[in-house]
């Protein structure tokens, strides 16, 4: 069973097939956009996802997180590449696919 989760009502669903084999990518719920989670996403992917941050701001982000030795919610925190409300809604979602 694969899991979908709605960047504009919050809710998870879910779905035997694939995002892309999918008549609709609307959220059943609500009609905003989904996106397939997949079991081990790792955080700064989900904010991939999310569209919080984009591939260059993950990589100098990772960057740092190898100086600083922190975590890379932390890192993203720190430098202001997000808020406190994105962390908490990746990690929610990081939390719900493990």
């Amino acid at each position: 069973m694969l899991s979908f989760y709605c960047t504009r009502c919050n809710k998870t669903s879910f779905s035997s097939t694939s995002l892309e084999y999918q008549y609709s990518s609307d959220c059943p719920y609500c009609g905003g956009e989904i996106i397939e989670l997949t079991k081990d996403l790792k955080l700064g992917e989900i904010m991939l996802l999310l569209g919080y941050i984009d591939r260059e701001k993950l990589q100098q982000a990772l960057e740092l997180q190898k100086e600083l030795k922190k975590r890379i919610g932390e890192v993203l925190l720190l430098n202001s590449l997000i808020n406190s409300t994105q962390l908490s809604q990746a990690l929610y979602i990081q939390k719900e696919v493990a």
